[in-house]
């Protein structure tokens, strides 16, 4: 298939396709390791469970799958509801080959209809969904269904040890309502902390937080959006999350620095990937030309 409008562009071992407006090459040039840390963590996932699967919810054109398959040939399931987005993620999951499933759906409160004016595409490839709530009628361009809803269509998926979870406003909303599935499942948690896609985004981060600490997730490693290690955090630690959050919220009232955070979350059981992944942000600041 032909795209005209799309630009190539390499990703670890593959060579990927991008909207023309896609923004990925140009942070990726200023930001050295803008959406690099979650192939670190897949490759330190992978070294612990050999025969790991994985799911991207928001898969978007496919870059993150390209990233995870950067670091081995996990089984992976790309889940992407914008039909704005789907040809290009058909393409470069042909692209990069090997076990892929693709699920057409937003993942949110089940059955809520998404129309086609509810899908907001931004100018820099990435996009959200401002939906009013409604149970799912006919002609809408998308519905949204749960997480084990998800794992029901895809049983071979049924039991991840890493899912990443970027949707631009439902990050917190899927951790809470399937919390009690997280915890029995354990997988390591690579989400958004995009607090202000959605009114209430402040409280709700600390309500995902609050509830991934009682589902028995017991470290998180924070990245700020450029994609640069910042702290390492424990359950104990609820008080200095807040103080992240109050920080986010002071950039956008005075002047943003930081517009959002990534967060690794690791169950207890996971104690031992945390400390590799930690390490290894340790050890890359070591290898790192220190500037002058």
């Amino acid at each position: 298939m032909s795209f005209p409008e799309a630009k190539p562009y390499t990703i670890g071992r593959h060579q990927i396709l991008l909207p023309a407006n896609h923004a990925l090459p140009e942070y990726q040039a200023r930001w050295k390791r803008y959406d690099m840390a979650l192939g670190e963590v897949a490759r330190l996932v992978g070294d612990k469970y050999p025969k790991a699967t994985m799911i991207d919810i928001g898969a978007n054109i496919g870059d993150s799958a390209a990233l995870i398959r950067k670091h081995g040939d996990f089984p992976l399931l790309c889940v992407e509801g914008n039909p704005s987005f789907g040809q290009l993620l058909a393409e470069n999951i042909q692209r990069i080959g090997g076990d892929i499933e693709v699920e057409p759906s937003f993942i949110g409160p089940e059955g809520t209809a998404v129309a086609p004016d509810q899908i907001l595409d931004d100018e820099k490839g990435s996009s959200r969904v401002v939906c009013d709530g409604a149970p799912a009628r006919g002609g809408e361009a998308a519905r949204m269904i749960g997480l084990q809803t998800l794992l029901g269509k895809h049983p071979r998926f049924a039991n991840p040890r890493l899912v990443k979870i970027d949707t631009d406003g439902y990050d917190f909303f899927i951790i809470t309502t399937s919390i009690d599935l997280l915890s029995r499942l354990k997988p390591v948690i690579f989400y958004e902390c995009a607090i202000f896609e959605r009114p209430g985004g402040p409280d709700e981060s600390i309500n995902a937080m609050r509830a991934l600490i009682a589902g028995g997730y017991r470290h998180f490693i924070v990245y700020d959006n450029f994609g640069n290690f910042l702290v390492h955090l424990t359950e104990n630690d609820m008080g200095k999350f807040i103080d992240l959050i109050v920080y986010l919220i002071s950039n956008a009232v005075n002047g943003t620095a930081v517009y959002y955070y990534d967060i690794c979350a690791f169950h207890g059981n996971d104690g031992d990937v945390f400390n590799n992944v930690r390490d290894a942000e340790v050890a890359h600041f070591t290898r790192t030309k220190q500037p002058t």
